[in-house]
């Protein structure tokens, strides 16, 4: 009786059947009222009409979203209008932690220039903003912190697309302490890789003056290539006072996508005298020599490692 009472009704919240009786209710419903939109499908129209017109209904929201997240590892193409959408979406809801991690999921997608190349350039940028502003945030889960990290990558991959690498270079290496989950800390790791490898010279010398950030990468490596209890006899041992920032230490095993440490360490170090002397005053050289003594791997980190050696300005501190 209401749809019938109201013929220029355009859009109806929500209708409930038993499920048993569901989808001919539902169809009954559809081929009286044609002009009648349900909720649900699996097009991009629906999904964009749902997250839009819901974004307080986390039952919507979810069923939504979870469409979403298998048709974008099912290799499915969508346009930039659902890609705004969830922009939209995380702009104004990016303080709900439990809502926003499968629509950055999907942005981690929709930002890969290998599967995406046709995205106008403020939306990504606005990606970039909203991302940023999560990830700032000291409370983001394991989940946003690795989809978000890998955002990041994808930008930084796109030409075009401004990035703050100060504030983004902060950003990340918040995530390499040794809480951090292995998932969370390679995706940081690969995110800084891509940045350090594109970063402008004058914020690369103020990066490099930042000790913190040493100190981060020689913990990734030696946590990766050293057991806790080696290292704490080594420490116990040698009281090295440089090394103090290791008190906490937490070993992690690289995935098998893992990340080269040593290959980044020494891409932040390069040839730069400031870094090398961070590197020195933070335990750099006999750290350098327990991974290489107890990892299994191949270290690209000994070429820099000689050529740190043979440095004359360096050469007291070996």
């Amino acid at each position: 009786m209401f749809i019938g009472n109201h013929p220029k009704l355009e859009f109806l919240g929500l209708a409930l059947w038993p499920l048993a009786a569901g989808y001919v209710s539902i169809t009954q419903l559809s081929q009286e009222y044609p002009n009648i939109e349900m909720i649900g499908g699996l097009s991009e129209q629906h999904l964009i009409r749902t997250i839009s017109r819901y974004p307080d209904r986390t039952a919507y929201y979810h069923s939504a979203t979870y469409i979403l997240f298998q048709r974008v590892q099912g290799s499915h193409v969508f346009s930039p209008n659902l890609f705004e959408c969830l922009l939209n979406y995380l702009e104004d809801k990016y303080k709900r932690r439990r809502l926003v991690g499968r629509a950055i999921f999907a942005i981690d997608w929709l930002t890969n220039p290998e599967r995406y190349n046709n995205t106008p350039m403020h939306l990504l940028e606005r990606a970039r903003d909203i991302i940023l502003t999560i990830m700032d945030d000291g409370t983001v889960g394991s989940n946003i912190s690795s989809y978000g990290c890998n955002v990041l990558t994808n930008l930084l991959k796109i030409e075009g697309v401004e990035i703050n690498y100060r504030k983004c270079c902060k950003i990340l290496f918040k995530f390499l302490p040794g809480e951090s989950s292995t998932v969370v800390r390679e995706r940081a790791l690969g995110a800084i890789r891509e940045l350090l490898g594109r970063m402008p010279d004058a914020d690369f010398v103020d990066a490099r003056r930042c000790k913190r950030y040493i100190e981060c990468l020689m913990r990734c490596l030696l946590e990766y290539h050293v057991p806790k209890g080696v290292f704490q006899q080594w420490a116990l041992f040698t009281n090295h006072r440089g090394v103090r920032y290791l008190k906490e230490f937490h070993n992690f095993v690289p995935s098998d996508r893992g990340i080269d440490c040593a290959q980044i360490l020494s891409q932040f170090i390069g040839n730069s005298y400031e870094a090398c002397l961070r590197f020195v005053f933070v335990g750099g050289f006999p750290l350098l020599r327990l991974v290489i003594r107890y990892s299994s791997s191949e270290l690209q980190l000994l070429d820099n490692y000689s050529q740190l050696q043979g440095g004359h300005l360096l050469s007291p501190y070996v």
